[in-house]
This record gives structure tokens, sequence and C-alpha cells, in this order.
């Protein structure tokens, strides 16, 4: 699946029966697909829009990252991450340490990037229970 491809299945409403189908369509593909896809929706949510599915999937489906810190600081460099959007600094610090983070990203002069190092200031818990509980009331239909 590409961002492209993520980004046309998101146009229609997003309901639990869709969001399951799309995790089972995700979790069948090679995870360096599915990190691509996602990440590239995730920093980029001006071209593709829908970046907090693609970062809460992110999360959720946990694909190892095929590039490294420095890389993947680069391509926020070149996107427009969302400043709010504490999902892909959880993701980063799961994937490469949240003090080999916090070292990389903070300093600079990147605003998308020294936010990273602003949110994973915070415990780790403390990113994610807001978004898990929010997930799991939608996925309750509450």
């Amino acid at each position: 699946m590409t961002a492209d491809e993520f980004q046309d299945f998101l146009l229609t409403e997003m309901t639990l029966r869709r969001f399951n189908e799309l995790a089972g369509r995700l979790r069948a593909c090679d995870p360096s697909t599915v990190f691509d896809c996602l990440f590239a929706v995730a920093v980029n949510p001006r071209r593709y829009g829908f970046d907090q599915w693609a970062s809460r999937l992110l999360v959720l489906l946990e694909p190892p990252c095929p590039i490294t810190l420095d890389v993947a600081l680069a391509a926020i460099e070149d996107g427009e991450l969302d400043l709010s959007n504490k999902l892909i600094p959880f993701y980063l610090a799961g994937q490469f340490g949240k003090a080999s983070v916090v070292r990389a990203a903070r300093g600079s002069r990147i605003v998308a990037v020294s936010g990273i190092a602003y949110w994973l200031g915070f415990p780790l818990f403390e990113l994610v229970e807001s978004d898990a509980c929010w997930l799991h009331e939608w996925r309750m239909g509450r």
C-alpha cells in the first residue's frame, strides 16, 4: 500500500470495520512498505491529510523503522509534522530509544524536530494515554 492508496482509503468515513480492514491490509504488507506509507503520511499532513490515522497505525502496528534516526529526522525537517502530534515522537522513541531521539532532536532549528525533543520530555505513557483512551472508546462506539 502506498501513501496515495492509504489516502484514498481514508477518503471514506472511518468506521471500526474500515479501521480493522485497513490495519489487516497493512499487516499483510511488507513492514518496510507499511513504514514508508504511514511515515510519509504522518509527517506530511498538508500533502496527504489523515496524519493522525497514519500516526496511530504506525504506533499500533510498529513496523521496524528501515531508515536511520538521522534520516527520519531529516524527513521530518523536509515535511510538515504537526507540532501537536505526540505519536511520531513516541514511535521514534520505541524504535531508537528515548534518550537517543532527544539527543538527536534537541537544539534543532527546525520547529517540528525540536518539538519531538519537547514531547519526549514527558513520560512516554503520557504521550499515548489520551489517544489510547480515545481509540478504545471509539472502538467501543462511545
